[in-house]
């Protein structure tokens, strides 16, 4: 597994005074890592969505953005970003775009959609609150050298 891919999507509004952020991480094995970035572009070629290429590094988003503006980046398993402003597309933007490409890449779709991701409760098993806090820790332990909150968790 290479370092996670990332995704963020912040929107704000100026009249309603709404700021929305979504992060999302995902770990990709070496084979689909490599199709990452074009996987990007094709999808969002289809729904409008045009991307700038910034380079690797820890303050590339914030140089290439000096003022606030709703956005969607991703940052590839090379380091580099993919940047759409979303102010150039006259779509509205799905929000689960980063989702629907990185589960498409990973060859299951069907996996786009959260709710497809619950575990699954059996007869006489633990609640859903317990299964969730495992998954949680297990989380923690495979991304704990990526939490810059967190070092070494």
């Amino acid at each position: 597994m290479l370092p996670p891919t990332t995704s963020h999507l912040h929107s704000n509004r100026c009249n309603s005074q709404l700021e929305h952020f979504h992060l999302q991480a995902v770990a990709l094995p070496a084979a689909a890592a490599a199709g990452c970035r074009a996987a990007f572009e094709q999808h969002g070629a289809q729904k409008g969505i045009r991307f700038e290429l910034l380079p690797a590094g820890p303050t590339a988003l914030r140089d290439a953005m000096p003022r606030p503006e709703a956005f969607f980046a991703v940052t590839l398993p090379s380091g580099e970003r993919l940047l759409h402003r979303m102010a150039t597309n006259p779509r509205k933007h799905p929000l689960h775009f980063g989702r629907e490409v990185l589960a498409t890449l990973l060859g299951a779709p069907q996996r786009a959609d959260w709710k497809n991701c619950l575990p699954k409760l059996t007869v006489g098993g633990a609640d859903l609150a317990t299964l969730e806090g495992g998954l949680a820790d297990g989380l923690k332990q495979k991304f704990g050298p990526y939490d810059p909150v967190c070092p070494p968790c």
